[in-house]
């Protein structure tokens, strides 16, 4: 190992070190989670949990629950409900603008 490459704990070179700046050069795939109550990804100073929380309350974004669902079948017709109105209602508001520009 060179003192100027970067390599993960398994030993995997991932890129390398230039005047303490780490320059990485692999693809990363698969799936982080994490859990818990203070889980969170901040990049400069900026919480990636709080980021998607103000997005998701300013567009309405409806947030199934879908432990309830299961235990309120209820819940779950109310929101297939939601979801058909939703893409009904979608689909006439392009119907109208496509007619908007053909005129």
């Amino acid at each position: 190992m060179s003192d100027h490459a970067v390599y993960t704990s398994t030993g995997e070179r991932i890129g390398t070190s230039v005047t303490g700046i780490n320059v990485l050069n692999h693809a990363f795939s698969g799936k982080i989670e994490l859990t818990g109550k203070d889980a969170d990804i901040v990049i400069n100073e900026i919480s990636l949990t709080e980021t998607l929380a103000i997005i998701q309350d300013r567009l309405a974004m409806l947030q199934p629950n879908p432990t309830l669902e299961k235990e309120f079948a209820e819940l779950a017709n109310i929101r297939n409900e939601y979801v058909k109105l939703e893409k009904k209602l979608l689909e006439q508001k392009a119907a109208w603008e496509a007619l908007k520009q053909d005129e």
